[in-house]
């Protein structure tokens, strides 16, 4: 197992909490520096968030959306166990406790009923797949650590924002899906020109 470094997450047993629940894990979520959020709202949300390789997306639940009080960005169609489903995106920074990395400005879906009713957040592969994630079924142990910036293996991303002081990043996803909305709302108003 690596050493410890301020990238790495570490998710205790014991042994029989990670085969009933899977590997769960509190997460602080608050509203990106950039959205305004109403007066009302909470700065900073503290859930139980369940590392699910299944979802593509990280998801939060509608309840934690709300205590931020975000507006949806946008809506796209996700499939789940049920079918296909049109589910609000926000944006929010997080962080897992115990780490020293914030996760910076990460598009996130929102679900209506989370897996599990105490759990506000499903971290997906869009996040995992900027780590590495060890299972560790023997002892009850995950680990979710990010690899150094001189790592062979590092992956630019938008999980810039490590540590303190490291300016957010935009992946080549979302600058695709900024450029896609930018291109229908222009597509929208050309038809309302023409009719």
């Amino acid at each position: 197992m690596p050493p410890f470094t301020p990238r790495r997450c570490v998710i205790p047993g014991p042994r029989d909490k990670l085969l009933s629940l899977g590997p769960v894990l509190n997460v602080t979520l608050r509203v990106p520096s950039f959205v305004t959020a109403p007066a009302t709202a909470e700065q900073e949300v503290s859930t139980l968030a369940l590392v699910d390789t299944g979802a593509s997306i990280t998801a939060i639940s509608a309840e934690v959306a709300a205590r931020l009080g975000l507006q949806p960005a946008d809506k796209i169609p996700v499939q789940g166990a049920h079918g296909v489903e049109e589910c609000s995106v926000y944006s929010v920074d997080f962080t897992f406790d115990g780490s020293q990395f914030w996760v910076a400005n990460k598009w996130v879906c929102g679900m209506a009923n989370p897996a599990i009713g105490s759990v506000g957040m499903l971290v997906g592969r869009d996040v995992l797949s900027n780590m590495y994630f060890t299972y560790d079924g023997c002892t009850g142990e995950c680990t979710m650590e990010i690899p150094s910036p001189s790592h062979p293996d590092r992956v630019t991303s938008s999980l810039a924002k490590q540590l303190p002081n490291n300016p957010p990043q935009i992946s080549p996803s979302e600058k695709k899906k900024e450029k896609r909305r930018k291109q229908n709302e222009l597509a929208k108003k050309s038809r309302k020109r023409n009719r």
